[in-house]
């Protein structure tokens, strides 16, 4: 239901006031629920207009169909005036209505945008890491090419492999920051921006995706799909080497303490799986 105000100014009172019900008449059986007229006691000639109006589509139409027929005999001028205001008032709603929609693909526009802006960012910590883990490999099979040279070699490796966790800890942090921005704009879109579209399409059941992207997947697809695959492939490697440099390495032939080397696996689980749980929870639904 909307509330419309219209004022105006009549020439003839007494001849006014004779033609209220057939106005009202008229308003009443196409759209509007409750009328309250109003004169200002100052200048009994300036008349409001308080409408209830219920079906705004009904009105519209008789504005732009019948009202004419309807009013063109009768004498006074202020059937038409009301005509029009409310005319003038419909065409506001519809630009506002324009307005709102453009406003809300604009934002969505925008939104959507980040979501492959920050997977690219995450492909982009998947390369790195794959550089990482290549120079490390490459520093071992020159190592067993030196002979002589060798036992150098092997603690520069054992070295990487001990303080590993702590850059790949670091590639996940930005790599969790980047899924939780993911998330955010997935959960603006479902929760702001799908609701604000359909009430302005009338209903219509739109932007679906971002409520539940793996409805239509079993479970074993949906955890596929999450991104917890990648940040397996990212910290599992280095995981690894932290573990056989704890357990397997000489002590003679270790460089940098246990107690360094866990702290740099605690750090690499706990951001596993944090990271990991957050794609799960996201994209499992």
């Amino acid at each position: 239901m909307k509330t419309v105000i219209v004022k105006y100014k009549v020439t003839n009172l007494a001849q006014w006031r004779s033609s209220q019900q057939e106005l009202y008449d008229l308003l009443v059986s196409n759209g509007v629920s409750s009328i309250r007229t109003f004169s200002d006691p100052n200048n009994p000639n300036t008349i409001y207009h308080i409408f209830e109006v219920d079906d705004f589509d009904k009105l519209k139409n008789w504005i732009e169909t019948e009202a004419q027929s309807d009013l063109q005999n009768k004498p006074l001028s202020d059937l038409q005036v009301i005509a029009r205001e409310l005319e003038d008032i419909w065409t506001f709603e519809t630009d506002l209505h324009q307005i709102r929609k453009d406003g809300l693909l604009k934002e969505f526009d925008f939104v959507e945008s980040m979501i492959p802006l920050y997977r690219r960012f995450q492909m982009q910590l998947l390369q790195y890491s794959v550089i990482v883990y290549t120079a490390v490999l490459g520093l071992f099979s020159v190592s067993l090419k030196l002979g002589n040279q060798q036992n150098q070699f092997e603690n520069i490796i054992l070295t990487a492999i001990a303080l590993l966790p702590f850059l790949i800890a670091i590639l996940l942090l930005v790599f969790w920051t980047t899924e939780i921005r993911i998330r955010r704009a997935s959960l603006h879109i479902s929760k702001v921006i799908a609701p604000k579209m359909k009430d302005l399409s009338g209903g219509l059941d739109i932007l679906t995706w971002e409520a539940s992207p793996g409805a239509q997947l079993k479970l074993l697809e949906k955890l596929l799909s999450a991104s917890a695959s990648l940040i397996l492939a990212l910290s599992l490697p280095s995981l690894c080497g932290s573990v056989l440099y704890l357990f397997f390495a000489g002590n003679a032939t270790k460089v940098v303490p246990d107690y360094i080397v866990w702290i740099g696996l605690v750090l690499l689980g706990l951001f596993t799986i944090l990271t990991s749980w957050s794609s799960i929870k996201h994209e499992v639904r």
